[in-house]
């Protein structure tokens, strides 16, 4: 317990000597996306009364154990840029529940991150005078131009990709915007986060929809080293494109202005 609290107030202490307050910003809502969209998979599990015995802030160890409930264990670690539910859409467990079920706990975490949006969204019509239902319609139009220009932005997806550290390294600019600026500038990343994930790419959810319209088709699951080997090629191609990312960092920082 006492090296697990070490290593976190080391981490605390290096990122608060490093980060300006804008990137602060930008670190906790990246933070609070990724939460969202993790919740929004145990949500939709839960609801549907599938086990999940682990819900983690962050990745790796050390790990501070938060508290258990509903059979699941919640836990944080130093590690904040991701997150899991222990959820494994090729476990035998997952496989017995009907494709109708699989699918929604596959969809919770993106449908979450869309969600998260709207609400960012609406709140900053709000705070410029709007009314609820003219707030809202605002809030569901850039949403759904938001979605719309992530699917055009794939076509120029290696000039224009960027890490999490080139994102918040941009976070002063974001934040010197305004509030309303910066809250509109979170919706498109939490829209991104969404629309990435639904994307049909194995190791993704949408790639593990992919596999159950397959299942649909074919009458019977993609068979399970098949996909680890589909899998595999993908990892190596999101390490490539994570590499990408910290290039246009150096070379293409992200630039508001």
């Amino acid at each position: 317990m006492n090296r697990t609290i070490g290593v976190f107030a080391l981490v605390l202490a290096v990122l608060a000597v490093t980060l300006n307050p804008g990137q602060w910003a930008v670190l906790v809502s990246i933070t609070l996306m990724i939460v969202a969209h993790e919740l929004g998979h145990y949500l939709t599990a839960v609801r549907l009364d599938y086990p999940v015995e682990r819900f983690s802030i962050g990745f790796g160890t050390p790990r501070l154990v938060l508290g258990r409930s509903w059979g699941t264990e919640f836990q944080i670690t130093p590690w904040l840029f991701g997150g899991y539910v222990s959820i494994d859409p090729t476990h035998p467990t997952f496989l017995a529940l009907p494709m109708r079920k699989r699918a929604m706990i596959l969809a919770g975490g993106p449908a979450m991150n869309f969600a998260l949006a709207l609400v960012m969204l609406f709140g900053v019509a709000l705070g410029k005078g709007a009314s609820l239902g003219a707030a809202l319609a605002w809030a569901l139009k850039v949403l759904l131009s938001m979605t719309g220009m992530f699917f055009v932005a794939l076509a120029s997806l290696f000039t224009e990709v960027h890490s999490v550290f080139g994102i918040i390294h941009a976070g002063g600019e974001m934040l010197g915007l305004g509030l309303g600026a910066f809250f509109v500038i979170m919706a498109s990343i939490s829209v991104s986060l969404g629309a990435l994930n639904l994307l049909p790419v194995p190791l993704l959810d949408g790639g593990h929809l992919l596999y159950l319209g397959l299942e649909r088709l074919i009458g019977k699951p993609v068979s399970l080293p098949l996909q680890a080997s589909i899998g595999r090629i993908f990892f190596a191609l999101l390490i490539g494109l994570m590499a990408v990312g910290i290039y246009n960092d150096i070379f293409n920082p992200i630039k508001l202005s």
